[in-house]
């Protein structure tokens, strides 16, 4: 076998048709008989052919196989790439709206810690939703009512404790720490 090599020097490559028009290289392997100068027929002997082409060159040549249908299929290929388009921008849009409405309610929370961690126990969420986020706000009004409960119990606890001392006090002043001397009354 030997190293033939073909080269056309006639065709040029054309300059691109736009920005998303590359250049596309490659080879294909194929197969030919070859036929050396006296020898016996080869079938089945390898050529590789390498090119060079534009992507707008070979969507011409591989429609243009099609016949009066390509331009169809064409059109078709764009209304399927408009299709996944507006797919993808509302896909884009609900994740900015469930993203926005996910952060504002983590926001409500954060903010209704900061009044709790300043003693502010009668702060409330604004519970708007009902998955659970919203079960999470509702826990924490919960938690944040129980805390102001427990506060006022120990408030008033503490109350009952200070008027208990009080009322000792008071008790241990009326009352004579020693038993007092009487004289002897007839002997």
């Amino acid at each position: 076998s030997s190293d033939l090599r073909i080269v056309t020097r006639k065709r040029a490559l054309p300059e691109a048709e736009s920005w998303f028009d590359p250049l596309v290289e490659g080879f294909s392997k194929l197969e030919a008989t070859y036929v050396p100068s006296g020898g016996t027929a080869e079938p089945k002997h390898p050529v590789f052919a390498f090119f060079k082409a534009r992507n707008s060159q070979l969507n011409r040549r591989i429609f243009a196989s099609v016949g009066e249908f390509s331009d169809a299929k064409l059109f078709g290929l764009k209304v399927v790439a408009v299709f996944f388009l507006l797919i993808e921008i509302a896909a884009l849009v609900i994740g900015v709206v469930l993203t926005r409405a996910i952060t504002r309610t983590i926001s409500s929370l954060y903010r209704a810690t900061q009044f709790v961690k300043e003693g502010n126990f009668s702060h409330r969420v604004l519970v708007e939703r009902k998955d659970q986020l919203g079960v999470l706000g509702e826990s924490f009004n919960g938690m944040t009512t129980s805390i102001s409960r427990l506060i006022s119990e120990q408030k008033q606890l503490q109350r009952l404790e200070n008027e208990i001392s009080i009322a000792r006090e008071v008790q241990d002043q009326l009352f004579p720490r020693n038993l007092p001397r009487v004289a002897e009354i007839g002997r």
